[in-house]
């Protein structure tokens, strides 16, 4: 794997977004679009699988507000920023994987369970053609790197600074699979 591109695609004082372009090491079957999320109530990536050989990666910072129905409806802003909709109807299948609640992680699991309702929503909104999965993340990563304890960033080292978009590319693999 290797990052071919790397840019911030958006900075301000609630919101970072780095987008990175890399080549695969792994390839999905053709005509798929898979995109992966990796949820979070600061930090979260996206993932969007877009052709054999290359994928784009979201790291995503955002301040965290104290208004729950901001937070849901900002993340709408947030995903379409990063992959819209526009480019998505050219693929025969769109899958796209969510990453699931972790069963040791009690860590403000209600506003992940809105954060992921909320990007449920916007891929269904959007994508009615979508197939959309929520998948825990052990399942994920037994099936992408053979061990459930395997993290994404450590398998990708490349990826060591940019852990949620590492994340969310597992799932995209997962969805390619």
């Amino acid at each position: 794997m290797r990052i071919v591109n790397q840019k911030e695609l958006i900075q301000t004082e609630t919101l970072k977004i780095t987008e990175l372009r890399i080549e695969l090491e792994k390839k999905v079957p053709d005509l798929m679009h898979c995109i992966g999320f990796d949820p979070g109530t600061v930090n979260m990536g996206i993932a969007e699988i877009t052709s054999q050989k290359y994928a784009n990666l979201y790291q995503i910072w955002r301040k965290r507000d104290e208004n729950q129905v901001k937070r849901i409806t900002d993340l709408h802003t947030v995903i379409t920023e990063c992959i819209g909709s526009s480019a998505l109807y050219y693929y025969k299948t769109v899958k796209v994987v969510i990453e699931g609640a972790s069963f040791g992680n009690r860590y403000r699991q209600t506003e992940l369970g809105e954060i992921r309702a909320s990007a449920v929503l916007w891929f269904t909104g959007n994508l009615s053609y979508a197939q959309v999965e929520i998948v825990p993340p052990t399942s994920i990563r037994k099936e992408v790197f053979g061990s459930g304890k395997s993290k994404a960033h450590e398998q990708w080292t490349e990826l060591e600074k940019f852990q949620d978009a590492a994340a969310a590319l597992s799932c995209a693999y997962y969805a390619g699979l």
